[in-house]
């Protein structure tokens, strides 16, 4: 599953209000798309925390917070498309599909949207165009603090890949900082960015953010 969490919050004077609201990333990409010439687009979910589905007086009828979500998430996210509201629990959430580009691409910033891809020396970096830092920003610069971006990597490569995992958690578990590991064929693992790689993918300043790098024989 593939899932972006934000925050929306009913009445605001902003289309979301995020103070306090959790914002979770998480793709699954293979290590050949990533590797791949070729950049491919996949369909990532969108969830966007809203204060109710329906309005509190007829909840036949859309609330206030999902309509300013409805209309805001693709004005930051290009080509994000509406599924549904559902409630989960005590919360709700909207659902957006939301493209996110896979592969190797030798020219910076040639996608618009979220970026995945890896090349000689790196195995998974990630890219977030500034024009989609700065619409995050304004709507709250200590985004990166409440964001959680994880990313499964699957080895469909035929052989044990060796690398090094930077300022990540490996499988929910195990601290990274510079850390060597190996990846079986076959195999596939969970990465969760650091704060400091979350506030690195989400800081204008910077064009990518490495995550994984290759060991040379």
């Amino acid at each position: 599953m593939r899932k972006l969490i934000l925050c929306s919050a009913m009445g605001s004077a902003m289309a979301f209000t995020l103070a306090g609201c959790k914002t979770e990333l998480s793709t699954s990409v293979s290590v050949n798309q990533l590797l791949s010439e070729q950049v491919k687009t996949v369909t990532s979910d969108l969830l966007v925390e809203v204060s109710a589905c329906g309005d509190y007086k007829d909840s036949r009828q859309s609330s206030k917070s999902l309509l300013d979500t409805q209309e805001k998430v693709p004005a930051i996210f290009a080509n994000a498309e509406y599924v549904e509201c559902f409630r989960k629990s005590m919360d709700s959430f909207a659902h957006f599909k939301v493209p996110v580009s896979v592969g190797n691409s030798s020219i910076t910033g040639s996608t618009k949207g979220i970026h995945l891809y890896g090349n000689g020396a790196d195995i998974l970096v990630i890219s977030v165009p500034k024009a989609i830092k700065e619409k995050i920003n304004q709507i709250d610069s200590s985004m990166a603090s409440k964001t959680k971006i994880s990313i499964n990597i699957k080895n469909d490569t035929g052989e044990v890949l060796k690398m090094t995992g930077l300022s990540a958690f490996l499988n929910d578990k195990e601290p990274m900082v510079i850390s060597n590991f190996s990846l079986k064929v076959g195999s596939e693992i969970k990465l969760t960015l650091s704060n400091v790689s979350v506030a690195s993918a989400l800081d204008e300043r910077f064009d990518f953010t490495p995550v994984l790098m290759a060991i040379s024989e």
